[in-house]
């Protein structure tokens, strides 16, 4: 071995001399290793390295072609040397010229396959790693130009290693990388993004490669490594983009980088991973788990984000909810609580988000009767939370039933004949043709990145026939008083589920002029106006995640008659006095007959 080292240090070195080293590596001592670092440091002379002129040619001089196999073999070779980390100041700026250079001319570098020039990246990443404790090295590679850009080109290879202990460690290394504060500067996370493969939406597409690798499975419990990657890349999120790391510091719109994590289905990997995480024991867990229920939190809380709830529910956030009450402290319970108070209810006006949450709910079914979850701070909170979903899922399973079956009614309010959409032809009662305008998909809010789809519109329409048949009462007691106080002057009624549970009233049309406004809303203003008590004005406030805008659409209430309406005015001019003082149990005398009268129809 010896004689062999000596000849690869010679002047006259040949990338053979080099290889006729490699078979005594299987059998060498550490100390006879040692004794390689001199070929390393001869081989690995930056001098040596070659003109960009010189290899403008497509078919390189033999000589530079032995160059560039010799440098190679050197760095195989330093690579599977143990070596103190000492050595990183006076090795590293012979190492990276040489990577730099290699890293350009892979494609010439001869007897190097393809598969080989992508294990390149990751053996570097595993070697320049290994400083990772060694903090003066550290700082100095860490610091070097150009080198996140190797760990970009690194980072999806990682993941191709099939031997699990090397993949372990090429993470590892990964990671010491990634958490390094400096890398949301503009200089070196354009220099990741462009190892990446040169955009955001790629860099993106490999932090989420990342987390569902280490956590594939909502049902397998986590092992102290695949704990500690993901604390890794969770850090990772919150230095370059501050809010995922802050349930406080939801922002709308959303940074470039948040918004193409969602557009690569990060929500499907980590609500996977927050339920493996609920699961798991250790000593990081409840950090950790913090953390992804942080970051879900924030995305799922923005404008784009929203829509993604139905993904989340499908891939078990309701089940880490659950479990995470057993594995978590403080700070992990007030997340639990936020998304059963803030986030969800809101959501259930939503036939997506129904579709999702009724498996969701089966799924956590025996979950939420154990005595450890009865006993947690969050059980009030899922009660409420619960008892909201099974009322909308009652109006859900109508719905699909078809028993509010979409209506039309004729667009003369003189007549205002309703009948099913299907069947409405021609008006019989007037013989028109026009049906009225479909305004319940007329969209009110300025917040106009979310459309409903024709289901969520027939779903929100049954939430609200259900919700008005349930408030008839204090609605039209409401209209009342309004048509008293306010004679002649048009009123709307409010569907306010920016909450949750609906919270209705009836209130004057100049109280949402920030919100309603337009020619269009100018024009359901006037018709109704028009129709004596044939059409209401119906508007619901959905949640929007741009405070203190809010989703606005109109859900028109018709009625074929003006019997309602009429009664109403009639005790309305009777009435004296301000309706505050009102005896409203002798006032029931009347109002009942007109409640029980009032058949109404949505469109």
């Amino acid at each position: 071995m010896r004689r062999a080292v000596r000849a690869a240090c010679s002047v006259t070195c040949t990338a053979q001399d080099i290889r006729r080293v490699r078979p005594y590596m299987a059998s060498a001592t550490d100390k006879q290793k040692d004794m390689l670092l001199p070929m390393v440091y001869a081989n690995l002379d930056p001098a040596f390295i070659p003109d960009e002129d010189k290899m403008d040619s497509d078919a390189p001089l033999p000589e530079l072609e032995d160059l560039m196999a010799r440098a190679q073999l050197c760095l195989e070779l330093l690579y599977a040397i143990e070596f103190s980390n000492d050595i990183g100041p006076d090795i590293w700026p012979r190492v990276w010229p040489w990577v730099q250079f290699l890293g350009s001319h892979q494609h010439r570098v001869p007897g190097v396959s393809p598969e080989a020039r992508s294990d390149f990246y990751v053996d570097f990443l595993m070697f320049a790693g290994t400083f990772a404790n060694h903090s003066e090295t550290h700082a100095l590679i860490t610091t070097t130009p150009g080198i996140y850009y190797m760990v970009g080109k690194s980072w999806r290879g990682v993941f191709a290693i099939d031997d699990h202990g090397k993949r372990e460690i090429a993470l590892n290394d990964l990671r010491s990388f990634l958490v390094n504060r400096n890398i949301a500067t503009h200089d070196t996370l354009a220099e990741l993004i462009d190892g990446a493969g040169g955009t955001l939406q790629q860099l993106a597409s490999l932090v989420v490669l990342y987390i569902a690798n280490c956590a594939p499975s909502p049902d397998d419990a986590l092992d102290l490594m695949p704990i500690y990657f993901l604390s890794g890349i969770l850090e990772f999120l919150a230095i370059v983009d501050p809010n995922l790391g802050d349930a406080e510091g939801m922002v709308n719109p959303p940074s470039p980088f948040a918004a193409l994590l969602l557009s690569q289905n990060i929500i499907e990997a980590l609500s996977t991973t927050a339920c493996a995480l609920s699961i798991s024991s250790g000593p990081h867990v409840s950090l950790v788990l913090r953390d992804t229920f942080t970051a879900l939190i924030v995305l799922l809380g923005t404008h784009p984000g929203y829509g993604y709830i139905p993904q989340a529910l499908k891939h078990h956030l309701l089940r880490a909810l659950v479990n995470g009450v057993n594995a978590s402290h403080g700070q992990t319970i007030a997340l639990i609580d936020g998304f059963l108070i803030g986030l969800l209810p809101p959501a259930l006006v939503y036939y997506r988000v129904m579709s999702a949450l009724i498996p969701a709910l089966h799924n956590v079914g025996d979950i939420v009767k154990s005595e450890t979850f009865e006993s947690s701070p969050v059980y009030e909170h899922w009660n409420t939370f619960n008892s909201l979903a099974m009322e909308r899922i009652q109006v859900f399973n109508l719905y699909n039933n078809n028993d509010n079956s979409f209506m039309k009614a004729c667009d003369n309010l003189e007549c205002a004949e309703i009948g099913v959409k299907d069947k409405f032809k021609r008006c019989s009662g007037c013989g028109h043709r026009n049906a009225c305008r479909l305004y319940g998909t007329l969209y009110l809010s300025a917040d106009n990145g979310l459309r409903l789809k024709w289901r969520d519109r027939g779903f929100l329409r049954a939430i609200v026939h259900n919700d008005y048949l349930e408030s008839a009462p204090s609605v039209t007691s409401q209209k009342l008083a309004h048509m008293h106080d306010f004679p002649g002057q048009t009123f709307l009624t409010v569907y306010d589920y920016s909450q949750g549970r609906g919270k209705i009233s009836v209130q004057h049309v100049n109280n949402m002029k920030d919100y309603l406004h337009g020619a269009e809303w100018d024009d359901i203003v006037a018709r109704a106006a028009a129709s004596r008590g044939r059409m209401w004005v119906d508007v619901v406030m959905m949640p929007s995640t741009e405070d203190p805008e809010m989703r606005c659409w109109v859900i028109p209430l018709r009625t074929s008659t003006s019997t309602v309406y009429d009664g109403l005015q009639r005790l309305a001019s009777d009435l004296t006095g301000d309706s505050q003082t009102w005896d409203w149990d002798q006032l029931a005398e009347g109002l009942v007959p007109l409640i029980l009268n009032d058949e109404l129809a949505i469109h």
